[in-house]
């Protein structure tokens, strides 16, 4: 008989073993474990720019959170919506651990005009949880 109380202590030790401790993967992943190119994104209004490697980098490191590129499985996993019907591929997914970590990714996309989408749950039907070559903060 499942009760109230162990229904309770089950799903939190659930949940707390999902839970990473610290990073549970590293700052930023690409197939080399850092910023090996510049990296092709798209601006606000459409138009390509390219992100410096370096610059990527900073921001990777400015972060307790993740910053995820294109070429490995976790970003490959992190880039689904929950509408299938929907496959965009971010130039980069933030995944900040805090307040300052939304402030740093939205002021380096402010500082480099990146369009910007905002994952949250992900159920946008129409798409609007994430975007094509922008930063998708997760």
């Amino acid at each position: 008989m499942l009760t109230r109380r162990s229904f309770i202590a089950r799903a939190s030790m659930l949940g707390f073993a999902a839970a990473p401790i610290g990073r549970a993967w590293p700052a930023l992943l690409s197939p080399s474990g850092s910023v090996d190119r510049d990296i092709d994104a798209v601006t606000g209004d459409g138009r390509s720019v390219t992100l410096s490697r370096a610059s990527v980098q900073e921001l990777a490191d400015s972060l307790r959170g993740n910053v995820l590129l294109p070429g490995v499985p976790a970003y490959d996993l992190a880039r689904r919506v929950r509408n299938s019907q929907i496959d965009r591929h971010p130039a980069l997914i933030v995944q900040p651990r805090g307040a300052s970590d939304v402030s740093s990714a939205v002021q380096f996309a402010r500082a480099s005009n990146l369009l910007v989408a905002v994952k949250c749950g992900g159920h946008s039907p129409a798409g609007k949880s994430t975007c094509e070559r922008g930063m998708r903060i997760d």
